[in-house]
């Protein structure tokens, strides 16, 4: 039922982006699915038997947050607050980054890199934004496959480096700086 409210909830969403003016996406982005996000996210840190259920939720909502973002990234950039918002997708995807999870850490770093690709055909200034995405790059070098050899993680790896190219791409002033 859960996962069913969240896709019904994100389906909405981006159906109804283009009604939404522009400076009403910063308030809409971070009082509902940042929002929800993070407390997926919570629930997930403090989970042990519904850690396969949640980490579902949040995936699906993560992926359906970056769509969203993408597919309106020219209006969502004239809010004023969008480095609210996009400082506020960052700390999700360090969030899912931190439960050790290479699905997780896939998965944070293919929606960084849909962002950052949505960005570069916007006619802004990028270089905070791909300072910030090379940051998190940064600090999580390695995925951690929670010990288990039996869980491979080379999605996660190449999601970190296909990250880095997109980065490049989007401001190679701020990847050189």
């Amino acid at each position: 039922v859960r996962n069913a409210s969240v896709r019904i909830f994100v389906q909405l969403l981006v159906a109804s982006g283009e009604q939404l003016m522009q400076s009403s996406w910063g308030i809409v982005l971070k009082a509902a699915p940042i929002s929800l996000l993070r407390d997926y996210l919570k629930a997930l840190q403090n989970s042990k038997n519904e850690r396969a259920s949640l980490e579902a939720t949040s995936a699906y909502l993560t992926e359906g947050t970056t769509k969203l973002i993408r597919e309106h990234m020219k209006s969502i950039t004239m809010d004023p607050s969008f480095g609210d918002v996009w400082r506020g997708m960052v700390e999700i995807f360090e969030a899912e980054m931190r439960l050790h999870s290479p699905k997780m850490y896939a998965l944070a770093f293919d929606g960084l890199s849909a962002l950052l690709e949505a960005l570069s055909g916007v006619d802004i200034d990028r270089q905070e934004f791909v300072k910030d995405s090379l940051r998190l790059w940064a600090s999580h070098p390695l995925p951690v496959s929670d010990g288990e050899p039996d869980k491979p993680n080379q999605a996660a790896i190449a999601s970190h480096a296909a990250m880095f190219d997109v980065a490049y791409q989007t401001s190679s002033t701020a990847v050189q700086g």
